[in-house]
């Protein structure tokens, strides 16, 4: 502790899972030994603990012994307990929110269109039928582009369902309205346990939210990275698409992205193994183009050959007749 203040940081923040107890941190909590010794400590060195309600929640047991000190108690804006993400882990999350100023892109609405459950035939006979040569005769080149653009997206409109969203870059890709509901229920269910005196019915329908929630997670997930290896293994996916895709996948890791090599029916993910058989068709590949251009220069010299003794014979022809 004196190293960490010898640096003379703005504020030092400690947290975690103590396993101490004491009711200074919680007024219905008991102390222990541990827990005055940490007490004593933190307060020596000017520390607050900021977590004031239970923590860890077994049945009928509640206790807080996940805590957060922080020299700094008043750049803290907001702090509590969040319910837990899995039924079986009896420990709630903690949290603190700093006045620490991170400055996000703002939320934006963006029309995504159901190409899936357009009328293609009657988007083809609008655009077909529509007279664009006199609608754009009179009309510089700015107007013609912001024209057509208006006419196309009145057809896609009429032709091809499409819904507003909002996008949030903070909000992970596999985010959804349905995940977002759940989470709200979630945290209603689990506001109600602390308010009815943390009661077993309460309890029990904040297990059976946070199961719901779980399940829409898992499933959520899987239909996106289902739809990535779907769209990587498309032959019609672009270059750009598919390294983008890849590069999502791997999640940011320090990783080779070039994949592994299948020859002769193995895989290969070694980087050695790899180099070395892109040595070796790059030498295959030079030798047979080596091999190539000279079946090529010598049909050429044939050629050429055959053409002075023709040139000859005529020549010859030409002096006897």
């Amino acid at each position: 502790m004196n190293e960490a203040f010898l640096k003379n940081p703005f504020s030092i923040t400690i947290l975690g899972d103590f396993n101490a107890h004491c009711s200074n941190w919680w007024i219905d909590d008991r102390t222990t030994h541990e827990g005055l010794q940490i007490d004593s400590l933190t307060s020596f060195y000017g520390f607050h603990q900021i977590i004031c309600e239970p923590t860890h929640i077994v049945n009928d047991s509640l206790s807080c012994i996940d805590l957060i000190f922080t020299t700094a108690p008043n750049f803290i804006t907001r702090s509590g307990v969040y319910p837990t993400l899995h039924k079986n882990c009896h420990h709630q999350i903690t949290f603190a929110e700093f006045d620490f100023h991170i400055d996000y892109p703002p939320p934006f609405e963006r029309l995504v269109w159901n190409y899936s459950k357009a009328n293609v035939d009657m988007i083809q006979k609008a655009i077909t039928n529509f007279n664009w040569e006199n609608q754009l005769a009179n009309l510089n080149v700015n107007e013609k582009v912001q024209y057509f653009n208006e006419i196309i997206l009145n057809i896609f409109s009429n032709f091809c369902p499409s819904r507003l969203i909002t996008c949030n870059d903070q909000d992970p890709p596999w985010y959804n309205e349905h995940i977002k509901d759940l989470i709200k229920q979630k945290n209603s269910a689990f506001l109600q346990y602390k308010i009815n005196s943390r009661s077993n019915l309460e309890f029990n329908r904040f297990t059976e939210s946070l199961d719901q929630l779980n399940e829409a997670i898992q499933t959520s997930k899987e239909k996106y990275y289902y739809d990535l290896s779907y769209k990587s293994n498309n032959p019609v996916t672009g270059q750009k698409k598919y390294w983008s895709i890849l590069k999502t996948l791997l999640n940011g890791k320090k990783i080779p992205l070039i994949p592994p090599l299948l020859v002769n029916n193995n895989f290969i993910s070694n980087f050695t193994d790899k180099a070395k058989n892109f040595n070796s068709e790059t030498v295959l590949l030079n030798n047979a183009l080596i091999l190539i251009m000279e079946v090529l220069f010598l049909i050429l010299f044939l050629l050429f050959q055959i053409k002075l003794l023709i040139k000859s014979i005529l020549i010859q022809m030409t002096f006897i007749k």
